[in-house]
């Protein structure tokens, strides 16, 4: 009888660890406006590149990058860096943190620096970052990232061969590479925050 006690107490707690380890809040609302801008922007540049519309090519691109921080600025302030679910992961949330952190952090220093040099292949450089990207938050996450940073790879070599084209090609691959699994991250969170309202009214 304390044998079975017992058992039925550990895979009681196991289901406990289990569901926290699941509540997890990593602030994926940046990668949907930012696949949204990067879905809308990137043709435009493409067009406007080929029209030799140079200066309006870089108001749009400055425009689309202040847009960006600006929304995660805000998204960010709102929340105060905190989890927006009860007892949630908190250190996948910090890898996730760290991955975005990682990846994107070295593509702006090249950008910056190798701007000028590598031209028409600025789009593919973002386009494999934001692949690396996909894929380190699909092995520290959820796996739905993996075939979305496969999905942006492909894009990307694709585009290796379609240099004028580029931004055609990238747009769809990085934005929907970014928005899907990353509104499927907000369903999950919103889901994860009425449970909690239900648990807290019982």
């Amino acid at each position: 009888m304390d044998s079975h006690a017992a058992t039925s107490d550990l895979e009681y707690i196991r289901d406990i660890v289990g569901r926290a380890s699941q509540r997890i809040d990593p602030h994926l609302f940046h990668t949907v406006h930012w696949g949204a801008i990067v879905l809308a922007s990137y043709p435009i540049l493409t067009w406007l590149f080929a029209a030799e519309k140079l200066t309006t090519a870089m108001w749009v691109g400055i425009s689309s990058g202040v847009l960006g921080v600006l929304l995660s600025a805000f998204g960010e302030f709102r929340l105060r860096g905190k989890s927006r679910v009860k007892a949630g992961n908190t250190h996948i949330e910090s890898q996730v943190g760290m991955v975005v952190l990682g990846t994107i952090a070295p593509a702006v220093i090249l950008s910056i620096f190798l701007g000028a040099k590598i031209g028409p292949y600025m789009p593919t450089l973002w386009g494999f970052d934001y692949a690396i990207l996909a894929w380190m938050i699909g092995v520290v996450y959820r796996k739905e990232w993996l075939w979305s940073g496969l999905f942006i790879f492909a894009g990307a070599l694709a585009s290796l061969f379609f240099v004028e084209q580029s931004g055609y090609i990238l747009g769809p691959c990085m934005g929907l590479g970014m928005i899907l699994p990353g509104v499927a991250a907000e369903l999950r969170v919103r889901r994860m925050r009425k449970e909690d309202r239900t648990t807290d009214a019982e």
